[in-house]
């Protein structure tokens, strides 16, 4: 089993590639990349693995075709490697943990480390967004609780002697207040 392990930044993303996966557990890279397309089938749309797996090509030095292949996240590979058993399984797992956790760490060094007034400001300004979200759901939600009551003034207002009419007048109302049609029933 090869000692280092290959973990690539792509886009921001640590990935692995499948081939580097199917290299170091002794496995066909075809059955790597089929292990991965049955886990992609049960999980549905691609929100649900998109961010497991990342679909690509690589092309072949010997004769210059191109092949399928995944990048896997930290989170592809550990769902992938769950299924794996054996001691060579183990081990790698045990690798790939640790070379995740070293590049994080190595991550975490680079970047710069805020003041408490920094913070402070950015937590402020968080609020802000939050508060304002919120402000404006609570107003669509104060517009639609008062088009509810409007509809159910329509339709649960208890007959009297002029009825059409008051419906013909609230029903009106409510389809001028959309910027509907109305017709006048008798």
């Amino acid at each position: 089993m090869n000692e280092l392990i290959k973990v690539a930044n792509q886009n921001g993303k640590l990935v692995v590639s499948s081939r580097e996966v199917a290299e170091n557990f002794e496995k066909r890279h075809d059955h790597v990349i089929r292990d991965i397309d049955i886990l992609i089938d049960s999980m549905g749309s691609p929100q649900n693995w998109g961010n497991l797996f990342i679909s690509t090509e690589y092309t072949h030095d010997q004769n210059n075709q191109r092949y399928r292949e995944y990048l896997l996240t930290r989170d592809g590979f550990t769902l992938l490697a769950m299924g794996f058993t054996g001691k060579k399984a183990l081990e790698w797992k045990l690798k790939y943990i640790d070379a995740f956790n070293k590049m994080e760490a190595s991550l975490r060094q680079t970047i710069p480390t805020m003041s408490q007034a920094e913070l402070t400001a950015m937590i402020a300004q968080n609020q802000v967004a939050i508060e304002k979200t919120a402000n404006m759901a609570l107003e669509v939600a104060n517009r639609a609780d008062k088009q509810i009551n409007n509809a159910l003034d329509v339709f649960a207002s208890p007959p009297d002697k002029e009825w059409r009419q008051s419906m013909n007048s609230r029903l009106r109302g409510m389809c001028q207040q959309y910027g509907l049609n109305y017709p006048v029933f008798f």
